[in-house]
């Protein structure tokens, strides 16, 4: 078993008996080289407070759960400073006349977002949906809050804390972010292209623009994949743009842990292992389809939840790419439709819709969209480095290149040298015309001279 799974082990005991030490519950790994690490890493997650307190809260007030909360650590015990609580109701604040105010609540419902009371700013406060109430709803929110809030990254939305709301359901703040959807972006740049005669540069500056963003949200997923972490449903509804060059990646109420391979670890990251993730309730049932059907992978889309690993979220990047290109999603027509053509990876490839696509932006896309995971790219990171590549004007990885688009790049990196060789060249035929009409009028004046 690799360590992840021990240690996912090992919580689930904890849960079930608080009352263990972290040198109990490891103590029959003691013999293991990698001791140090699974105790290390059982330490980390008994150390999350917040998320502990949040799930086990949420078993108490849900399902009635009598779970009791783990001990707490004496000074004595554990030098780490005590745990932060978040609270909708900050505690009262006592009146000069030895009385108590009435509680207030920090965060001030508006129109579509919140007023934090205590730092005096706007935030965007995520709820449950009315009439969406229920244990595994709740659990779910709470691992989505979790993830999104231990996913310190600039391209995922940091999130302030966790309160409860006016109905007792749990909410969290988050950085309130004004601006469009890479969707929206999406939308404009091809409604400009058919409506205007819009300058070939210009049309040039806004792919590249959009290529850009993209290439951030590859470098947001290749993190989250470096943490353990799959995100299930991107598309370019789900990632916002600011006002000043943000790229966020939104929405991770899909979210799933998985266990990572080599190629996750080597990038030095710790695993993520939410705590509000050890209810098994909380487990997709095989063969059921979760996600948005028109920018799935064919095993999301066949709901092959044990087998979804990073190679799904890059299918879902190049679904992205694909309508940045096309200015449609892959898939069209309606949900039973779009699984039956997602299953099979059925799509047109993007030149079929736009003859203006370049061939190696549609090779990068085809190869991100392949039909079987092993033939995609191994990482996002890989992705957006061939990207970067196209955008540098550079061969692409994906797409071999005839030679005459080879010459003309070679022709273009060196034009100094081009230019020096053709004025040489040039010289050379000059003096060699030269000499040859110098040749030819001696010719003639000896043969003339002969006569």
């Amino acid at each position: 078993m690799s360590i992840d799974g021990i240690i996912k082990e090992l919580l689930l005991r904890w849960a079930e008996n608080p009352a263990l030490t972290v040198e109990e519950l490891c103590r029959e790994h003691a013999h293991q080289p990698e001791y140090a690490a699974i105790l290390a890493g059982v330490e980390r997650a008994r150390g999350d407070r917040w998320a502990a307190d949040a799930l086990l809260d949420t078993k108490k007030k849900v399902d009635g759960s009598d779970l009791a909360a783990p001990a707490r650590a004496t000074p004595q015990q554990h030098s780490d400073p005590p745990p932060e609580t978040w609270r909708g109701d900050p505690a009262e604040a006592p009146l000069a006349s030895g009385g108590r105010s009435a509680p207030k609540v920090r965060y001030r419902l508006l129109a579509f977002r919140a007023f934090d009371g205590e730092l005096h700013r706007e935030v965007a406060l995520k709820r449950i949906k009315k009439n969406h109430e229920g244990a595994e709803i709740r659990r779910s929110f709470l691992r989505e809050a979790e993830i999104t809030a231990k996913l310190e990254h600039p391209g995922v939305v940091p999130v302030y804390g966790l309160v409860e709301d006016e109905a007792g359901q749990p909410c969290y703040a988050m950085q309130f972010i004004e601006g469009p959807t890479l969707n929206d972006a999406i939308t404009e740049f091809h409604d400009a292209n058919k409506t205007s005669k819009r300058d070939p540069g210009q049309r040039s500056l806004a792919l590249r623009k959009l290529l850009n963003q993209l290439i951030a949200v590859c470098n947001t997923i290749g993190y989250a994949h470096s943490r353990g972490i799959l995100h299930r449903d991107l598309k370019p509804n789900n990632i916002m743009l600011g006002k000043y060059g943000e790229t966020l990646v939104v929405d991770w109420g899909l979210a799933k842990p998985f266990e990572r391979t080599e190629t996750e670890r080597k990038s030095g990251e710790e695993t993520l292992q939410p705590l509000a993730d050890v209810d098994p309730g909380a487990e997709t049932r095989l063969g059921e389809a979760k996600g948005t059907p028109a920018y799935m992978s064919p095993e999301q889309a066949e709901g092959q939840w044990n087998e979804l690993s990073p190679a799904s979220d890059i299918f879902s990047l190049g679904a992205t790419l694909y309508a940045l290109l096309t200015g449609q999603p892959p898939y069209k027509g309606d949900q039973v439709k779009s699984l039956q053509h997602a299953r099979r990876a059925d799509f047109p490839p993007p030149r079929q819709l736009n003859k203006d696509v370049p061939r190696a932006l549609e090779a990068i896309c085809l190869k991100a969209m392949a039909l079987n995971p092993e033939d995609r790219y191994g990482t996002a990171l890989d992705l957006a480095a061939d990207l970067e590549q196209w955008l540098a004007d550079q061969s692409a990885a994906a797409y071999r290149e005839p030679w005459y688009l080879r010459w003309r790049r070679w022709v273009r990196r060196h034009q100094t040298l081009v230019g020096s060789a053709t004025v040489a060249a040039l010289l050379l035929l000059a003096a060699a015309i030269g000499a040859f009409l110098l040749w030819e009028a001696a010719e003639t004046r000896r043969k003339r001279d002969a006569e």
